[in-house]
């Protein structure tokens, strides 16, 4: 067999090695993420329902609020764990869905918020803030994919009915677009996907740590 070949073959083994033995490492951070987003959705309900005093303008500086607090405690999170950050390619793939899925809604997040506010100087109307609707579905969509990624990526089936949830979420959440019971329905959701997916993934790490 040609030396290339060999090569070639040893990388698919390292490759097939890492997917197998090392378990992903960010089930601490999708808690963080789950916790923050339900809590901004459910106050966001909360809003439009006015069980709060607070008028939709309030809407924008708490989604803003909720994104750059994540940021901020998920660097955290990354600089107190022990050890060199992960090398491994389902690591490197689980970080690469997610960061590109967090910049997504992020951005979404800016541009509503950016218009809504532009509408509200110009007319008096706080009506833009009402496609903050898109933010459910936008954000289970970006879940079900990065979830499917990262269990794939990584060889741990026991995300892929996380996922699977996630793309039912978000149908339900977009059924229910704009109305009260899409954020209600959204921050249970969240709390349902998030917190039981990164707990079966910190429950994975010892093994890691095992090799």
């Amino acid at each position: 067999m040609r030396p290339d070949a060999l090569s070639d073959l040893s990388r698919l083994r390292v490759i097939a090695e890492e997917g197998r033995r090392l378990p992903l490492l960010g089930g601490r951070l999708m808690i963080l993420w789950g916790v923050l987003i339900a809590g901004a959705t459910l106050l966001h309900g909360a809003v439009l329902a006015r069980l709060l005093p607070l008028g939709q303008e309030a809407l924008g500086p708490l989604w803003l609020l909720t994104i750059v607090s994540g940021a901020a405690m998920g660097s955290l999170v990354r600089r107190r764990r022990s050890g060199p950050p992960p090398t491994d390619i389902a690591n490197r793939i689980e970080a690469s869905a997610w960061f590109t899925g967090g910049a997504f809604l992020t951005l979404l997040s800016l541009g509503i918020f950016a218009q809504a506010v532009t509408r509200l100087l110009r007319t008096g109307s706080p009506a833009g803030f009402d496609l903050f609707a898109a933010m459910p579905p936008a954000t289970f969509g970006v879940y079900a994919i990065a979830l499917s990624v990262s269990a794939t990526a990584a060889n741990v089936p026991g995300l892929k009915p996380f996922a699977w949830a996630s793309v039912g979420m978000a149908c339900l959440t977009a059924m229910l677009s704009a109305s009260p019971w899409q954020y209600l329905l959204s921050g249970l959701g969240v709390l349902l996907v998030s917190v039981p997916a990164g707990l079966l993934l910190v429950r994975l790490e010892p093994d890691a740590a095992r090799g």
